[in-house]
């Protein structure tokens, strides 16, 4: 097996094992240029050996993408972070719709990747007089200073829940782009190549 450092823009920092290119880059992205070559990549993968894989970051060269969603008043009801697998420029092409589903009236929270649907998430059923902002509000109501979920890709924190301002600033369908996400690639990396172990 061969161990494998190297700068992606996305992905887990713990040891992946990658059986192919394929699945390299559905887990880390392309190849950094510069850093980490298509090439070296296709090398390892096609020699036959495992190769298992590790993220290597800088913290502090990272800016997380994120999206604050401001109510009527201006005022911040929550904020919308990408997760720390998506850490980086990476993080800026996630998106989130929310909508009322016009079968059961139930809140959906659509996490898009690379503008494909990656995780659905229902937050209850609702009546049909509920509306998407009385949804919204339900779900949120206790969870002010909180994080009302986490999933692969976004934790969602609330900061507000004054009612009215939910209710008024969900009339209809909202979708949430984060943004401001940057990797700022190391100064002195040099891919050293493989450690074998």
């Amino acid at each position: 097996m061969v161990l494998v450092f190297g700068v992606t823009n996305q992905g887990p920092t713990t040891p992946t094992l990658i059986q192919n290119y394929t699945t390299f880059t559905s887990t880390f992205g392309q190849p950094v240029a510069g850093v980490l070559t298509h090439a070296y990549v296709q090398f390892l993968l096609n020699s036959g050996v495992p190769v298992l894989f590790k993220r290597v970051i800088d913290a502090d060269k990272l800016v997380t993408a994120d999206a604050e969603v401001n109510g009527t008043a201006s005022s911040p009801l929550f904020t919308v972070i990408a997760s720390e697998d998506y850490k980086g420029d990476v993080g800026n092409n996630i998106s989130v719709t929310i909508a009322q589903n016009e079968i059961t009236n139930a809140c959906t929270f659509n996490i898009e990747y690379n503008k494909t649907s990656v995780e659905i998430y229902n937050l209850g059923v609702a009546t049909d007089t509920t509306t998407l902002g009385d949804l919204l509000y339900t779900f949120v109501s206790t969870a002010v200073g909180s994080t009302a979920f986490n999933s692969k890709y976004i934790t969602l924190e609330i900061n507000d829940t004054d009612a009215t301002q939910w209710k008024n600033a969900f009339t209809e369908t909202q979708t949430i782009w984060l943004e401001g996400g940057v990797l700022l690639l190391f100064t002195h990396w040099r891919n050293a190549g493989p450690y074998l172990g």
